[in-house]
């Protein structure tokens, strides 16, 4: 084979290489970035959670100062009570003693409905807090995994250009420059195998005459359709 044409293809090689780890490592930061996403997400979750329990306890803190103002007014009607003289005002007091009480049982009643909800709210808190801290661990894990991976590829990339570089040296300035520019016109695709007489590039038939040329692997040949550099591989 061609020393410059097996240059090529090796350099071809290499650069689509270097591009499949350029598309690995472009996504690995976005990977991390959808971890962190989710990782905050159930962060706010929680937060959440606990705004709403501190919420609960604050309705049950205002509504106990309530019971006891409640109590302490009970108190002082059934004190008052005692020096009452007239049965008008007796029962007047007695009235009042009554809405007094049914208000304090209501209090009680709601009340004791905040702290079953506080408690219900609490454990949940307990549980979310454990799913955050186990998640958290997961997420923390999965980062240095994405991390390490993508020092691996950039390493592996590293020693890919190395030897790019090396090739590149040993190729001559017109054909180099040649070849980036198809490269840059085809994506990224400038050397190509012909199978069965067709252009694995474009898919186009060669002529019989050109396709016998390049069997021989012999020179540098180019697809008429495409322009990119052929070969034949058995």
């Amino acid at each position: 084979m061609n020393v410059q044409l097996q240059l090529l293809i090796d350099l071809q090689h290499i650069d689509l290489k270097v591009h499949g780890l350029d598309e690995k490592m472009h996504k690995i930061p976005l990977r991390i970035e959808e971890l962190q996403k989710g990782g905050d997400i159930q962060k706010h979750e929680y937060e959440v959670k606990v705004e709403v329990t501190e919420d609960i306890e604050k309705g049950k803190r205002k509504k106990e100062l309530e019971l006891e103002t409640k109590e302490s007014g009970l108190a002082k009607l059934k004190n008052q009570l005692l020096s009452i003289k007239t049965n008008r005002e007796y029962q007047a007091f007695l009235h009042e003693i009554e809405a007094a009480k049914a208000a304090v049982s209501q209090l009680e009643e709601e009340i004791l409905l905040l702290i079953e909800d506080c408690e219900a709210a609490k454990e949940q808190i307990k549980k979310a807090r454990i799913e955050l801290e186990q998640n958290g661990k997961q997420i923390n894990n999965q980062k240095q995994e994405q991390e390490k991976e993508l020092e691996r590829l950039a390493q592996e990339k590293q020693a890919l250009e190395s030897k790019k570089k090396s090739i590149q040296q040993q190729i001559t300035q017109e054909l180099l420059k040649r070849y980036n520019k198809i490269r840059e016109y085809r994506d990224g695709l400038a050397v190509v195998s012909v199978k069965e007489g067709s252009c694995q590039g474009c898919f186009m038939s060669l002529m019989p005459q050109l396709f016998q040329e390049v069997r021989q692997n012999s020179d540098i040949y180019y697809c008429p359709h495409c322009n990119r550099i052929v070969y034949f591989k058995e």
